[in-house]
């Protein structure tokens, strides 16, 4: 199943809104653990099965451009997808690589793209597929000061993929992002041009009012009722060490009130 955003933060009785900065993305659900959400495509790719664009790995894209939340998967991520989904070898639209299913019956396919080294020997550099037929794709985890793990799989192999390194100024590789919902922060209006921006860290919520001046009375509840916490802050402010589970953040203005139900 594809899924646009899945989110974690819940506005009662009022509308949401979440907007990525330039472009659709599409997002898989995979079920795993962490919550995290794969692009079903490689990054300046348009279909599951294409390369995209080769990235230098002392040159990685912040993906910005596709909106908060976006990263390049660490060494960690990576190894959750592995550990949490069945993976083989296959062919999709007469390209080679490998499919990861997850017990939800969705799946990601990574294809064979290989990878791009600086060859150099004969003086005039220029860039060479290295490993034909592989799959290589940058982690953002280094391995040392001009290293950086990246995930490797090919035929030879089979459904195991597993991870190596690279220097990081002269391999390009392409990039597989991931989507993490507690790294976005979601976003409402009140009035205008009062807006409040929500956003989960770990165990905290942040949120804060885009006027400095406008006072927020806030009180943070357990899903059973429970004040765990009230104040009154300018702009902004942070409840930290929270203990994971369910809650509802009521925030007041002197426009209007909202409730919000959290999962962190």
């Amino acid at each position: 199943m594809k899924i646009q955003l899945f989110l974690t933060i819940i506005v009662l009785n009022s509308v949401l809104s979440f907007s990525q900065k330039s472009q659709e993305v599409s997002l898989i659900d995979l079920g795993l653990p962490s919550g995290l959400q794969w692009m079903e495509q490689n990054l300046g790719a348009n279909k599951s099965y294409e390369f995209g664009e080769y990235y230098l790995g002392n040159d990685t894209p912040t993906l910005t451009d596709l909106g908060e939340g976006f990263s390049i998967p660490s060494k960690v991520q990576f190894q959750e997808l592995i550990d949490h989904t069945v993976h083989r070898w296959t062919e999709i639209e007469g390209v080679e690589g490998m499919i990861f299913t997850a017990s939800n019956g969705n799946n990601i396919f990574l294809p064979a793209a290989a990878q791009l080294w600086w060859n150099n020997e004969k003086g005039a550099g220029y860039w060479d597929i290295n490993n034909r037929g592989s799959g290589a794709y940058w982690t953002s985890t280094p391995s040392s000061s001009n290293y950086i793990y990246f995930l490797e799989f090919n035929d030879e192999e089979g459904d195991r993929p597993f991870f190596g390194d690279r220097k990081k100024s002269t391999n390009r590789l392409p990039i597989r992002p991931v989507f993490d919902i507690k790294l976005a922060g979601v976003s409402f209006n009140l009035s205008q041009p009062e807006e409040i921006k929500i956003k989960t860290t770990g165990n905290s919520i942040f949120f804060e009012c885009t006027i400095e001046s406008q006072v927020i009375n806030y009180s943070l509840l357990s899903i059973s009722g429970e004040t765990i916490i009230t104040g009154k802050t300018i702009k902004g402010t942070s409840l930290n060490n929270l203990e994971r589970g369910i809650y509802i953040l009521n925030l007041v203005t002197s426009s209007q009130s909202k409730s919000l139900k959290i999962i962190i």
